[in-house]
């Protein structure tokens, strides 16, 4: 075969299975999302029932960082049932974290709305930079929290290392905070779209914009056991 009809055809395989790939953790999305999704399609997000959605979105953080287990092991869960076991794993170990976070979401969606209200334009955008950067750090400590080496990292440490380790790759924050601000336009005006069709290319997207300049074999090398 012509080399370049070869190297055509490998790349059409490659992008087949990655294709494919992405749908199948799609689906693991959206089963884990089932909660969530209960809820964006009989409730529209208020200030009146923001904390009906507190639960929700402990199972939705919980998803997100097992889809970064996922991406960073996909051999680990070649059905729906591994899945599924690795998912109660990741509530099991780090349910506090999730609650936080989930708490967290919530009162910057509700300063969101309060300073939108009150057309607080002064206080807008720094709030708006502080909580790209909380949010940041969260992703960095969801991906840390769906390695298994995690359980030897004490909860006040996940989110001290979290926060360093936003602080100190600027870049990797800024297009985190990107995806952040789509991922809650899209959230506000087509929710259901976004966690049907769109969450996992994006999900991804933040999953590679995370490993681009952090190795979590190099930081529990030289993190953990120092």
């Amino acid at each position: 075969m012509n080399p370049f009809f070869h190297a055509i055809s490998e790349w059409t395989v490659a992008i087949v299975h990655s294709a494919y790939r992405l749908l199948v953790y799609q689906l693991y999305f959206i089963l884990s999302n089932s909660l969530l999704l209960m809820h964006l399609f009989f409730l529209r997000l208020t200030l009146n029932n923001i904390v009906f959605f507190w639960v929700p979105l402990v199972f939705f953080i919980a998803s997100l960082s097992a889809q970064f287990g996922l991406f960073n092991n996909p051999e680990h869960f070649s059905n729906r049932k591994n899945y599924s076991q690795y998912y109660r794993e990741c509530l099991k170990k780090n349910w506090g974290l999730y609650f936080l976070y989930s708490l967290i979401i919530l009162l910057i969606l509700f300063g969101l709305k309060i300073l939108i209200l009150y057309q607080r334009s002064v206080m807008f955008l720094p709030f708006v930079l502080t909580s790209c950067f909380l949010l940041s750090s969260m992703l960095f400590v969801l991906l840390i929290s769906s390695d298994s080496r995690v359980a030897q990292i004490p909860f006040k440490k996940k989110i001290e290392w979290s926060l360093l380790i936003s602080y100190r790759l600027p870049s990797v924050t800024v297009y985190n905070s990107a995806f952040i601000g789509l991922s809650i336009f899209l959230m506000q005006y087509f929710s259901l779209a976004y966690l049907c069709f769109l969450s996992g290319v994006i999900n991804y997207g933040v999953y590679r914009n995370l490993i681009r300049r952090f190795l979590l074999d190099l930081f529990f090398e030289e993190w953990v056991i120092e």
